[in-house]
Parts: structure tokens; C-alpha cells; sequence
């Protein structure tokens, strides 16, 4: 998955994220990464998971659904998505990972911008999500047997009017097809139009960096997928793309890896985290490995570093249990908005031991 519409030449398909039937397809997201849900489920066959609408949840990937799972339906009470994972939990046959997702604030962050004042109050309802998940936690005997970790996939930019660059006075608007939403667009000529030539009458927006597929920085690790377009435009923070007339949000994310604000943020806490824990950010593919190795399952391959957050965890010589949060904070305050809410438990499983 490599953007929320993204178009595949080999189906010579577009997948658009609100089409509920194409969420349910296998085919696009089989041929990739592998889910946290699917690597505890296949590594263990004594695992299950669950899930409360995590992106992706409802396709068979490599042959597994999540044990249990519900259809994303955004009009769910968020306390009511924490009563079921905290359900699932505590049943006859539990499940040893969940997976909770909140929409919010990024609706907000998007509609009315990060710094707006309906996004502090969505912030102020969401905290009262997290009470009552450690509250429901606390009740089923829970709290002081899970490991709970807090995050995000991104932070939020301030995206103004006065920053909206119109693709219409570069290109001729019946030379291509634009994918994959703001801020970035991924650029696939018609038939005819060269890309060379796109690039060129491209190359004149001053606040955006055009880039031919292949010289795409490696660093953003986003050129090797056949659904990535011939041409990507990545606009500096701030500036917004508008093409055929489309309007622009007011926040967006999505930008140059590197910046600040568009870091995400971590908080962790349970039995296998240090208490009151602080270190420099790391990147959000060294969370998977995290995971499986407390979860004590082989991770599929991936891009992530164990190494890296291993110093999160209580090493086998502390017996210190952890009730406090770990924290890793970026410097983007939008960051700590959002709840991408990940917790497990441990289901009698030793730990390989930890040297830090």
C-alpha cells in the first residue's frame, strides 16, 4: 500500500481507499509487507489477534484475517471500539494482540488544521478514549498483565490558501492522471505525453521537488513499487497540490520524511518497558520488530531495526515491573495527537534476555 488512491498497472485498477469492496480484496495487499496480525498468527498457532478497525484488517493477506475483526465503520462510539478489544481479551479463547484504531483528530487536523481550536477539543475527548481504556483495563484485571503502546503514523502541517500550488498552470490537464492525494502526487502521463516533457513545463514550481521514478531519494524508500508513478511532486511543508479544479485541505501530512513535524510520536507502558523511560526519536518501521519480539514470534522481513528500541525494554536481570510510560516524543507537538492504539498481552512467554 503505498497511498490511499494509488493506481496499479498491472490490474490497471485504481484503488481508492472509501471503496469498501476493494478493502475486502487480497490482491492489494498480498504482494507486499507482511501485518503484525499475520506474523503472530502464522509464527504461533496458539496466537489470535484483534482488531477494531485497523487499516487493512478486512483482506485475507498471505491466507490470514485477524482471529477477530470488524468491518471499519467510522460511526462506531470510541468507547465502544475499546469495549470490544477489551471483550475479545478476556473470552474463553483471548487474543494475545490488539490492535485499536481512532480516526481522529486527523479528520479534524485535515478539515479545520492542526492549531485550530476544534482540534484541541478533539484532543480533549480523545484523552478521555485513553481514561477509559485504562479503566476498562483496570476492571478485567488486565492493566498490570498488558503491554500498551500509543502512536501514530504522522504529524500535521498547516496547509493556508495562500500556499496551494495549481498543477493546471504548469501541465495541460488532459496530459496525465494524478494519484495519490496531497501533499505528494504521483504523475502518470497519457498515452503520447512523454515524461521527459511533463518534468520539464514541472521543473518551474518553486516550492516542490519533481522527481523522475528512478531518481527518487532512496531515502524515502518509495520508488521500488510498480504502483508508484512515473513522476512524484513532492511540495516544501506547508504548500498543497490542487489539480483540475480540486480544493486543498487545511493541514496535510505527508512530506519529506526529515521534517520535524511530520514525525509521529510513542508512548509505551507495561511489564516489559522501563518506567519513566525518555530517548531521541527512531523510526516507526523499528515498532514491528518490537512487537513481535515481545510477543515472542519471528518477524517476517522488514525494515526495521530491533537494536534500535531495545533499550525501551526491562532487561531480564530487572525485575522492575513498569507502570509508568516510556516515551519517545518528536519535536512536532501536532505528533502527539493522535492514537493509533496498539496493546497486547503476554501470554506466558519468556522473553530472550536483554543486555542494555
Amino acid at each position: 500500500m503505498v497511498a490511499n488512491e494509488m493506481y496499479d498497472p498491472v490490474f490497471n485498477e485504481v484503488f481508492e481507499l472509501s471503496n469498501k469492496a476493494q478493502a475486502m480484496e487480497s490482491k492489494w495487499f498480498d504482494n507486499g509487507g507482511e501485518p503484525i496480525w499475520v506474523t503472530n498468527q502464522k509464527r504461533c498457532e496458539s496466537h489470535r489477534t484483534g482488531v477494531v478497525f485497523w487499516p487493512g484488517d478486512s483482506a485475507r493477506v498471505k491466507g490470514y484475517l485477524p482471529t477477530q475483526y470488524l468491518p471499519y465503520n467510522p460511526s462506531t462510539p470510541n468507547e465502544t471500539r475499546v469495549d470490544y478489544i477489551t471483550d475479545w481479551f478476556t473470552s474463553k479463547q483471548p487474543i494475545n494482540l490488539g490492535l485499536l484504531y481512532f480516526e481522529e483528530p486527523d479528520g479534524w487536523g485535515h478539515w479545520f488544521g492542526p492549531d485550530s481550536q476544534q482540534v484541541t477539543d478533539m484532543i480533549g475527548d480523545l484523552d478521555g478514549v485513553l481514561g477509559y481504556l485504562l479503566q476498562r483495563l483496570n476492571e478485567t484485571n488486565l492493566l498490570d498483565e498488558v503491554d500498551i503502546i500509543i502512536t501514530s503514523d504522522h504529524g500535521m502541517a498547516e496547509t493556508p490558501k495562500n500556499k496551494v500550488i495549481d498543477l493546471d498552470h504548469f501541465i495541460d490537464k488532459y496530459s496525465y492522471r494524478f494519484f495519490s492525494g496531497n501533499p505528494i502526487g504521483n504523475i502518470l502521463p497519457n498515452a503520447g505525453v512523454s515524461v521527459a516533457d511533463l518534468c520539464q513545463n514541472l521543473s518551474r514550481i518553486q516550492h516542490a521537488k519533481v522527481y523522475k521514478k528512478p531518481d527518487i531519494p532512496d531515502r524515502y524508500h518509495y520508488k521500488s513499487n510498480r504502483r508508484i508513478q512515473p513522476i512524484l511532486i513532492v511540495p516544501d511543508e506547508g504548500f498543497s497540490l490542487s489539480y483540475n479544479g480540486s480544493s486543498t485541505p487545511k493541514g496535510q501530512h505527508g512530506y519529506d520524511n526529515d521534517i520535524s513535524d511530520m514525525h509521529p510520536f510513542f508512548m509505551a507502558m507495561g511489564p516489559s518497558f522501563k518506567k519513566g523511560y525518555k530517548k531521541d526519536t527512531f523510526h516507526t518501521v523499528d515498532i514491528y520488530p518490537l512487537i513481535c519480539h515481545i510477543l515472542g514470534v519471528e518477524a517476517a522481513p522488514n525494515n526495521g531495526s530491533f537494536s534500535a528500541v531495545k533499550d525501551l525494554l526491562i532487561g531480564q536481570k530487572n525485575n522492575e515491573k513498569s507502570s509508568d510510560f516510556t516515551m519517545v516524543i518528536s519535536k512536532s507537538i501536532f505528533s502527539v495527537l493522535f492514537l493509533y492504539s496498539i496493546f497486547y498481552f503476554e501470554c506466558n512467554l519468556a522473553l530472550t534476555s536483554i543486555y542494555i
